[in-house]
């Protein structure tokens, strides 16, 4: 369950730039951003998350790593206020 929830805000956060950037160069430059960092991230967690399953033995500490990701998503989220920026530029 906790996958879904971060596969899916992972989905959200690619259209971030386009909601909180002031114009189409901004939303370029933080759009190429967010996916070079977004799919390193991506592409690594799999690959560190098995390492650490490999060496412990279980599933309990990735497990326990993607639940602490989940939390900080879910912690950092009300800080994402596309609205409020837009007000700011009015």
């Amino acid at each position: 369950m906790i996958a879904f929830g971060v596969g899916g805000s992972f989905t959200l956060a690619m259209i971030l730039p386009l909601d909180n950037a002031a114009d189409a160069h901004d939303a370029n430059a933080w759009t190429a951003f967010v996916m070079g960092i977004g799919y390193f991230a991506g592409a690594l967690g799999p690959l560190l998350l098995g390492i650490l399953r490999d060496s412990t033995g279980d599933f309990r500490l990735p497990l326990w790593i993607l639940a602490a990701v989940a939390l900080l998503m879910f912690a950092l989220s009300p800080f994402l206020q596309p609205h409020h920026h837009r007000r700011a530029q009015a």
